[in-house]
């Protein structure tokens, strides 16, 4: 069986309590953006940055 892209370039869908399509802000510069692409060590791509960011330079963002 052939592997998909997703699954060679090692993606993910969620890391932790976050996943793909979750609005989160970036600790340090206040940015708030959504996640666009998890990759397989938890690095996070956000809407509207360049650059990847880890799980722990952001945080998620509850909406109620």
């Amino acid at each position: 069986m052939a592997k998909t892209l997703r699954e060679v370039m090692g993606l993910r869908d969620s890391y932790g309590d976050i996943k793909i399509g979750d609005e989160v802000r970036i600790i340090n510069s206040g940015h708030v953006g959504r996640v666009e692409m998890i990759g397989q060590h938890g690095l996070l791509a956000i809407s509207g940055t360049h650059g990847v960011y880890a799980s722990w330079e952001v945080e998620k963002i509850d909406k109620k």
